[in-house]
């Protein structure tokens, strides 16, 4: 079952456009930043995998509230405004909810002016980045600083014989899917195939959140091989990207 923490605070009701709404009892408006189409600019341009590039880029902090950037001298840390302003704003929430746990650790987005990005086929055009999953062990936040400067996300969260580790905090992913859903302009969440079959089953314990709600989230969840220790959040394009190239709705 949900902790008694989740069950205090639902899943928000977010507006991202028109008039804020607040998102926990206590908590802040929305500020106007995170209206999407409130000065918002032309940054994103061709497809995730091909002829994509980023123009006026925003960049992640290496520290914000809630989350940690890794890989620092890797300069991936780019992406359009809804992407960087949308991630900032579900890790804080998250924060704020479990302030015990461990940052969401923010790994790699884009290169500064977008385009190819080996190894990955994607990430071109400041609409994907990598994240990884929220752990239990809280061995991330006890390495401070120090993990900014860690290359990978570390530890699988599928063992043998595809059995989820029990370090995988279902709970706090959860919520952060359902946050970043709720903005309206998720395309996909890439996940490992055992790990979506965990949040599936996961869902059903969820008393607190609609069914149609769940359902949104599910089918954004999409099965990729590659992902045991992160997941890869991908946007739609935004409304004044014109020159960029959406994908089929899942």
């Amino acid at each position: 079952m949900l902790s008694a923490c989740a069950q205090e605070h639902q899943s928000p009701s977010v507006e991202f456009q028109g008039t804020p709404s607040p998102i926990y009892r206590n908590s802040k408006e929305i500020p106007e930043e995170f209206y999407w189409t409130v000065g918002a600019k032309e940054q994103a341009r061709g497809f995730y995998s091909s002829q994509g590039s980023l123009v006026s880029p925003s960049q992640f902090l290496m520290k914000g509230k809630g989350y940690l950037k890794l890989r620092p001298q890797n300069q991936d840390g780019y992406g359009t405004h809804d992407l960087v302003r949308l991630v900032q704003w579900a890790a804080e929430a998250v924060a704020a909810i479990y302030p015990q746990g461990e940052p969401l650790r923010v790994g790699s987005a884009s290169r500064r002016q977008g385009g190819r990005f080996p190894p990955h086929s994607s990430h071109q055009n400041g609409l994907d980045v990598d994240l990884g999953y929220y752990l239990l062990s809280g061995r991330q936040k006890s390495l401070g600083v120090l993990s900014l400067n860690t290359y990978s996300f570390g530890e699988s969260m599928v063992k043998t014989n595809n059995v989820v580790s029990k370090n995988l905090d279902l709970e706090r992913t959860w919520v952060f899917f359902k946050l970043v859903v709720s903005s309206t302009r998720v395309s996909r969440i890439f996940v490992s195939p055992t790990i979506r079959k965990a949040f599936f089953r996961y869902s059903k314990q969820d008393l607190f959140t609609s069914l149609e709600e769940k359902e949104e989230v599910l089918r954004r969840l999409r099965p990729e091989p590659g992902h045991n220790t992160h997941f890869h959040l991908r946007l739609d394009c935004p409304p004044r990207s014109p020159s960029c190239v959406d994908e089929q709705a899942p």
